[in-house]
């Protein structure tokens, strides 16, 4: 029995990021994902889109162990919560979206790792990210 009533409203949003419709190409502010308080999402693309525009958000990957060592630096970063599973990365939202000091904490770690947001900030960022995992790995 849930002794706490509340009401979020959820959107499950699916859409291309390389076709003309995403409008994320175009311009960042007029997004599906800007007015979001929070978001899950799976480690690619949309979770780099999130951080890029410092939404609070949980992320996880369904791939076992593959993307292992890209979210243990997500996690040193402390610019999103990493779930290792989607019954986590339910719980952790729900937690995420009921705690405003948090959400602000991790929307400003991403605000000051991004910078101001375009193309080529979002590049070398997603570069070092990588460069780093890979010489962790050597």
């Amino acid at each position: 029995v849930c002794s706490e009533a509340a009401v979020y409203a959820l959107r499950w949003l699916t859409f291309s990021v390389c076709g003309p419709e995403s409008g994320l190409r175009k311009n960042a502010n007029r997004s599906p994902l800007r007015p979001t308080t929070a978001a899950a999402t799976l480690y690619g693309v949309s979770f780099f889109e999130l951080v890029a525009l410092g939404i609070p958000t949980v992320v996880f990957s369904p791939y076992g162990q593959k993307d292992k060592d890209e979210l243990s630096e997500i996690k040193r970063l402390e610019i999103a919560y990493v779930a290792s599973n989607e019954v986590e990365a339910t719980n952790m939202l729900a937690r995420l979206i009921k705690d405003e000091g948090e959400r602000d904490r991790l929307s400003s770690n991403c605000k000051k790792l991004m910078g101001n947001y375009n193309g080529k900030r979002f590049a070398h960022e997603v570069q070092t990210l990588l460069s780093s995992v890979t010489e962790a790995k050597r």
